[in-house]
């Protein structure tokens, strides 16, 4: 059974009649009323168990409000604990309702934004916060995710891409050609689950260098050479930006998702022709790759695939595009 890796909570989608219906509940009006008056039989909110569905919001909105501004906490303490809510305090849950999320940050609760089943896994070791996720993948690397039960591969890449922001607030989402910019640690593939320390033929500590090493090979073949930069430059592009993880850490079903990508870019990856010192420079040509550009691509992978650095330091199996 393919599992779930859908982390974050869902954004808040409440209308009118779910706030009007809030209001009656916090008012200790009986549920069928509520149900009969704002709602058909077979609406989901019903289906799901009406009670559930409006103590959930309830929760929810709360802890929206507070996180826009903690001073409401105690203006919000009777409706939190399931007391009578008040005009004032319903128009506070609406107007937060209405506003975007806050950036993740450290000092947050997972559960503000974990799906409960994933927050549970992390409460189970002791994690808490935001914060508490970011030290414990800072700590294990690369494979942080394998000694927390229910926290496989896919949830881990999902909790990845969400906590970019905490892991590293300075990064830029802009694409920049191979050679101007660095790797932060945790997406370097020093710690890359490919690597072999014991066993390796070159000297290269992270994934930045083992591209260099295997781009000197082509010195003098300046047409090569540009050829296989391009290639490279989008891939570990990808590798940051989409898949969230080291190059050394990729697993077939990541290269799977880079043929995917090659056959329809995304729309920031692609741009028109211009120079590398231009910040209008993108790694992809506007529209999408050519069958023969596909191809290309997949045997820059391939045949660094039969290099030393790459059996035996990063490269996971990869098939060539039939």
């Amino acid at each position: 059974m393919a599992q779930n890796t859908n982390v974050e909570l869902p954004e808040l989608a409440y209308n009118r009649a779910d706030y009007t219906a809030l209001r009656a509940y916090c008012l200790k009006i009986p549920l069928q009323p509520i149900a009969d008056l704002y709602y058909s039989e077979d609406s989901p909110q019903v289906e799901q168990g009406l009670e559930r569905w409006l103590i959930d919001m309830r929760t929810r909105l709360i802890e929206r409000a507070i996180e826009h501004n903690p001073l409401m906490a105690e203006t919000l303490q009777g409706a939190r604990q399931g007391g009578a809510i008040t005009t004032r305090a319903l128009n506070i849950l609406i107007q937060a309702a209405e506003m975007p999320k806050p950036a993740p940050s450290r000092p947050q609760k997972i559960s503000q934004w974990f799906r409960p089943k994933t927050a549970s896994a992390f409460k189970a070791e002791g994690v808490l916060t935001l914060g508490d996720v970011v030290d414990l993948i800072n700590r294990r690397g690369p494979g942080w995710w394998r000694s927390v039960p229910r926290i496989g591969a896919g949830r881990a890449d999902a909790t990845l891409r969400f906590l970019l922001p905490v892991l590293d607030p300075t990064r830029k989402p802009d694409l920049a050609p191979l050679g101007t910019f660095p790797l932060p640690g945790w997406l370097s593939g020093t710690d890359g689950v490919n690597r072999s320390p014991a066993i390796c033929f070159i000297s290269a500590h992270n994934d930045l260098e083992a591209i260099n090493t295997y781009l000197n090979r082509f010195m003098g073949q300046d047409h090569t050479e540009r050829a296989y930069r391009k290639e490279l430059e989008r891939f570990i592009l990808w590798c940051a930006l989409v898949a969230c993880k080291p190059m050394s850490s990729l697993l077939v079903n990541d290269c799977e998702a880079y043929k995917n990508f090659l056959r329809a870019p995304l729309p920031e990856f692609c741009g028109p022709h211009t120079v590398k010192t231009s910040n209008r420079w993108k790694p992809s040509a506007d529209g999408p790759m050519s069958a023969t550009s596909q191809k290309q691509a997949m045997l820059v992978r391939c045949e660094e695939r039969s290099t030393g650095w790459s059996r035996c330091a990063t490269w996971p199996e990869i098939r060539e595009l039939r």
